[in-house]
């Protein structure tokens, strides 16, 4: 909870204290969770995560800092399951199902493409000290290997083979927040932050646009002279219209 509250104190970010959330403020951004109890991991779910790999990157990597290990987990619309592994605040390994079938991947070929495919293929022996039971990397290779068609059944056999606990590991901030599922939002820690007004936020919707990436789209990595086909990428325009 101590590592959460700085890394939002280092974003400009507030947390709200009893009488503000007493009296209905809303909050910019929240976080729920889970209590320890018995368990050996405790899940962390903050609302920019959802749909967001970069937020969620910075997240696992910061709690890895205080808790020796923490694993990033998203999945986009059932099809592609993501997983990064840091631990001591440094990233282990990354694993991605269907790498060839994300944006990332259409827009390359060849040698970039295949170096794509290697950075974010999973190594299973640098997971040996997280999988329970009498399980070892192999089993989790046949997990990853598996061909099912939903992302979210790649997972579940993940999460058994780390010790997670299936349901809690296959939902996001969203469908808590909204009290879908057989979890109840109340039931979890909650952090409500809002952000600190800025004269750079005052000054935005004046003068020349300026075009920010959008967080959640993938890098492209390129081989010098080699070619692409289909390429697509989303501005915000954080500028004025002029």
């Amino acid at each position: 909870m101590a590592a959460i509250r700085s890394s939002f104190d280092d974003q400009g970010l507030v947390e709200l204290g009893a009488a503000e959330r007493a009296s209905g403020t809303k909050a910019d951004r929240s976080v729920l969770v889970r209590s320890a109890t018995d368990a050996q991991w405790i899940a962390v779910y903050d609302e920019a995560c959802d749909e967001n790999e970069t937020v969620l990157r910075g997240l696992a990597e910061q709690l890895s800092a205080v808790g020796g290990a923490a694993v990033g987990v998203l999945v986009h619309d059932s099809d592609i399951l993501q997983l990064c592994l840091y631990e001591g605040g440094q990233l282990v390994d990354q694993f991605e199902t269907r790498p060839d079938n994300s944006m990332d991947s259409l827009a390359s070929t060849g040698d970039a493409a295949s170096l794509r495919r290697i950075a974010v293929g999973g190594h299973p022996e640098r997971w040996r000290n997280l999988i329970v039971g009498p399980a070892g990397p192999e089993d989790l290779q046949t997990c990853w290997d598996q061909n099912s068609i939903f992302a979210e059944h790649v997972l579940a056999d993940v999460a058994r083979l780390l010790g997670w606990d299936v349901p809690l590991s296959t939902v996001g901030f969203t469908y808590l927040d909204r009290g879908v599922g057989p979890f109840d939002s109340k039931a979890f820690a909650r952090l409500s932050f809002r952000g600190i007004p800025s004269i750079a936020a005052d000054l935005r919707g004046t003068g020349a646009p300026v075009l920010v990436r959008m967080p959640w789209q993938p890098e492209l990595h390129m081989v010098v002279g080699e070619t692409f086909g289909l390429f697509g990428v989303t501005f915000q325009n954080t500028g004025g219209t002029g």
